[in-house]
């Protein structure tokens, strides 16, 4: 019996970098892995990881993708069929983003909180100025983008942060397997250990 490989999906807002440190550990214990969107596919069975705000695109990407067992969210969004990103976050949140938007796109992710917090998140100057470089400006119609009404597979939900506790109650309230790490929101780039770990949990 073939172990299943793990797919692993960044947020559209940071992009595949966010994964790069977890994709190396998995690889070195010989597990098959692929950072969504910058790596080769990968042959099922998969197992489908989101970060952030790539858990609302899981269920889509699973439908898309061969052999999908299960999905693993990690500090991430909850699946939102007929709603857009815009409209799981506070409306004035959105007016203030789409004030700083340049020719249609947003400011990329780091520039919402500001330096200081980036910092206080990622304290590794270089590795925080190349998780800065590789976020992309993502364009003002890709947060209101509607997500489709597709199947969703088994799921589990990983919090790092206080901020998804309630993403955390809601997948609990699904019935999904819940763990609450205490790390942070990009604990993947910095505790890559921690985040594998809980991936490979039985």
């Amino acid at each position: 019996m073939v172990e299943p490989g793990f797919v692993l999906v960044a947020s559209p807002f940071t992009g595949p970098f966010a994964w790069t440190r977890v994709a190396a550990l998995l690889r070195e214990q010989g597990i098959r892995v692929a950072v969504y969107g910058a790596d080769e596919p990968i042959e099922p069975p998969i197992v489908l990881v989101g970060h952030s705000g790539a858990g609302a695109h899981l269920p889509a990407i699973a439908s898309r993708l061969p052999g999908v067992e299960r999905a693993v969210f990690v500090d991430a969004l909850l699946p939102h069929p007929g709603r857009s990103w815009a409209q799981t976050v506070p409306d004035a949140f959105v007016a203030r983003l789409e004030a700083l938007a340049v020719d249609g796109r947003l400011p990329p992710w780091p520039e919402w909180w500001g330096e200081e917090a980036m910092r206080e998140l990622v304290p590794d100057d270089a590795l925080r100025a190349r998780f800065v470089q590789e976020c992309p400006a993502v364009s003002v119609a890709a947060i209101h983008e509607v997500m489709p009404e597709v199947p969703e597979p088994p799921a589990s939900f990983v919090q790092l942060s206080a901020a998804y506790e309630s993403e955390t109650a809601a997948a609990r309230a699904r019935g999904w397997p819940t763990i609450v790490v205490d790390s942070h929101h990009l604990g993947l780039l910095t505790e890559p250990e921690v985040i594998v770990d809980e991936l490979l949990r039985p």
